[in-house]
């Protein structure tokens, strides 16, 4: 919209993708992705696996045939690298020159979803599935998603981990209810086993949840 770019198509790869398994393949596998990118912008998420132990030095030769042709051709594409933010940070070590090309300027950060997102797009997939949420199995839900939200470690999948969570939940009732006519109810034993020691129970008091302490 603004003129930079001639096309504007999005060319999106991983990291992985730039690297070939042969001598000579990595240099010819990146100028190709980079050429279907001109006028346009390369996406390359997870680039941090550039920088794995494992790539006998093809992923730095991958990074520095990136970075000239980002000198090269600067004004005729553009590229954004895409991942968790430790791995990006440590991932910059690699070559001094990306740094550079990716200057704090540039950089995005962002925030994990909050709770309430997280139960929202929940509830929008489930009923976007065809599940028939009632009022009791909501505060299951919220618990389920509070949890996950407030447990969540390094790698959160945010809306990926709902996701997962919405299809285990989906296809559980599926079984359940087989080829019957039933009506695609969720119910607490549609939380998959997972998921499901983090859901309080509802018919206990905390006398009941001490006594085993005490």
């Amino acid at each position: 919209e603004t003129g930079f770019l001639l096309r504007g198509h999005l060319v999106e790869v991983k990291g992985s993708d730039l690297i070939a398994d042969h001598v000579g393949g990595t240099g010819r596998a990146v100028n190709q992705i980079i050429d279907s990118a001109m006028g346009g912008v390369l996406f390359i998420d997870e680039a941090y696996s550039l920088s794995a132990d494992d790539r006998g030095g093809f992923g730095r030769e991958a990074v520095e045939v990136l970075l000239k042709r980002m000198d090269d051709e600067r004004h005729r594409f553009v590229v954004i690298l895409a991942g968790y933010k430790d791995e990006i940070q440590n991932f910059f070590h690699l070559n001094p020159g990306l740094d550079r090309r990716f200057p704090t300027a540039n950089r995005l950060e962002f925030q994990d979803l909050s709770e309430g997102d997280l139960f929202n797009i929940l509830i929008m997939q489930l009923e976007g599935g065809g599940m028939i949420l009632p009022d009791s199995i909501l505060p299951v839900i919220q618990e389920v998603v509070h949890r996950l939200s407030s447990q969540k470690l390094k790698n959160f999948g945010n809306a990926g981990e709902i996701r997962n969570l919405s299809e285990s939940i989906q296809t559980r009732v599926h079984a359940r209810i087989g080829a019957s006519s039933g009506s695609a109810v969720v119910t607490q034993n549609d939380i998959p086993d997972e998921y499901r020691p983090v859901v309080r129970s509802s018919d206990k008091t905390i006398s009941d949840i001490l006594r085993p302490l005490d």
